[in-house]
């Protein structure tokens, strides 16, 4: 090809536009991979952001954000603490968050340390109230560290509880029952374990002593919001409905700091047909990034559905037909083909987290 030719030919194919990977564009990948709950795909967005923009704070404390919730504490706190050394010491959430990660790895004194800096700095921030709730957590973990004194035993214990939790899921109820009733033995005070042997015992058909070792938790440690949500299970699955309005109306006033608890509330409200605060409480969840389950979904899609809000019912199944989940693909072709009926659609599990 002549010269002239090719100079022709490149000019009719247009100037080549460079497409420029950014810190923002990363940024932007990792906030959607953590909004799917893909926290691996979010690490390695944020992970690039932060290389290519390594003085915006947001982009530490989101890629913190990811750490934490990969159960990898040390390494959020990391990434906070160069934001308040090295980049923005006036951005005072990352104390609260600092709190959190303190906690969750069981050093209270820096936990409580770093939430009064938090109250101290931000008297009306907008982590306040659960800051407060922290301090709550916190000194209850106090009172509770005898029984987790050492790392070993913690471990054993944690280990025996998952298996326990296994058992339930598989359906084998009398050795999930076995396995709890052995780790009472050991520790009489692992409200835990007293809750989730309720739930294996109701479940197994033995309603009750599930019933009976429930309000015997309730009696012994006052408060206890994962006894209360089952007692309330309990009550709406055998028809007493008088005693489970008691208890929902009772946690109307609670706003649990952990959001495992909060979602466990919600599930109560949908069982209990309060389906407006079982919403708001899932959309306030949604807004906090919890991670969409497959119970979640479900109990999302039963509110939205009975607030009247179909395109988001709709996609709520659609999600959870995705993962898998057979009810909700059927409840979801019924919703298209507009044969769903409001009876048919209810909330029923309280295998949650306890």
């Amino acid at each position: 090809m002549k010269v002239s030719d090719h100079e022709e030919t490149t000019k009719k194919r247009g100037t080549v536009i460079p497409f420029r990977q950014t810190g923002d564009y990363f940024f932007d990948k990792g906030i959607k991979a953590y909004r799917k709950n893909n926290m691996k795909r979010a690490l390695f967005f944020l992970q690039k952001a932060v290389e290519m923009k390594e003085s915006e704070p947001a982009f530490y404390c989101q890629l913190a954000a990811v750490l934490a919730e990969l159960g990898e504490f040390e390494r959020s706190n990391e990434q906070l603490l160069y934001v308040l050394e090295e980049l923005d010491p006036t951005l005072a959430e990352c104390y609260f968050f600092l709190a959190n990660n303190y906690a969750h790895l069981g050093f209270i004194d820096k936990a409580e340390k770093m939430v009064h800096v938090y109250l101290e700095e931000q008297p009306d921030g907008d982590f306040y109230d659960d800051a407060l709730d922290l301090l709550e957590v916190l000194e209850f973990e106090r009172e509770e560290s005898e029984f987790f004194t050492e790392v070993d035993k913690e471990t054993i214990i944690i280990n025996k509880h998952d298996k326990a939790r296994r058992y339930m899921e598989s359906g084998k109820f009398s050795e999930a029952i076995q396995q709890l009733e052995a780790i009472i033995a050991e520790h009489p005070n692992f409200w835990a374990a007293y809750n989730q042997l309720a739930q294996a015992l109701f479940l197994n058909h033995e309603v009750d002593k599930a019933i009976s070792i429930t309000l015997e938790v309730i009696e012994k440690d006052k408060g206890n919001l994962m006894a209360l949500c089952n007692l309330a299970d309990f009550y709406l699955e055998i028809g007493n409905n008088e005693e489970a309005k008691k208890i929902v109306s009772a946690l109307c006033t609670v706003k649990p700091i952990d959001l495992d608890h909060r979602f466990r509330i919600a599930t109560v409200f949908s069982k209990a047909q309060e389906f407006k605060k079982s919403y708001d409480s899932l959309i306030t969840l949604q807004k906090h990034h919890y991670r969409e389950s497959i119970p979640f979904l479900k109990c999302f899609a039963v509110a939205a559905y009975h607030c009247a809000d179909f395109n988001k019912a709709e996609a709520a199944w659609n999600r959870a037909a995705l993962l898998g989940d057979k009810e909700a693909e059927t409840l979801l072709i019924r919703l298209l083909e507009k044969t769903l009926e409001a009876n048919d659609v209810y909330y029923t599990s309280f295998m949650m987290n306890i």
